[in-house]
């Protein structure tokens, strides 16, 4: 099951994540790491988009994925 995570703070490097904005998926992979205030993430990418940064005020919502489909 995928789990909302409120609380980036909460989630650990290699955990595999999507990340949604108003409800549209933006983007997906694995968590390369966390700042320890949960105010932003930063993410490898399932795409050739590669490593980026992600602020959770942007409106970024993230879901762990906990089981892969």
């Amino acid at each position: 099951m995928n789990e909302f995570i409120d609380n980036w703070s909460e989630l650990e490097s290699s955990n595999v994540v999507r990340l949604y904005r108003k409800g549209e998926l933006v983007a997906s992979g694995s968590v390369d790491g966390v700042m320890p205030d949960g105010s932003a993430l930063w993410l490898v990418q399932n795409t050739f988009f590669g490593r980026a940064l992600f602020l959770k005020s942007d409106g970024i919502n993230a879901v762990r994925v906990t089981q892969q489909e």
